[in-house]
């Protein structure tokens, strides 16, 4: 499986650092509930992540840049947007 975020789940994940609910994200995507939790189920699994606040976490944290993850240590990176990372 590809562990790299799509565009889309960038986006999301995005999205779910400033805090907002499925719904939120949503709406502001013009896009289905279920579309939404269909993506972060797909983040959660390309990040290693056990929760959506774990998956946060780790972005805030830097976790997903410097430590590794299962997904990391078969070779490939997760490519967040430099607006998450810090």
């Amino acid at each position: 499986m590809r562990t790299e975020l799509s565009r889309r789940e960038k986006e999301i994940l995005e999205y779910m650092c400033k805090g907002y609910s499925n719904k939120e994200i949503a709406d502001a995507l013009h896009l289905k509930q279920q579309t939404v939790r269909n993506h972060i189920s797909y983040i959660l699994l390309k990040m290693g992540a056990k929760n959506r606040t774990h998956a946060v976490v780790m972005v805030l944290t830097g976790a997903t840049q410097g430590n590794e993850t299962a997904s990391q240590r078969e070779g490939s990176q997760i490519d967040l947007p430099e607006t998450l990372v810090r």
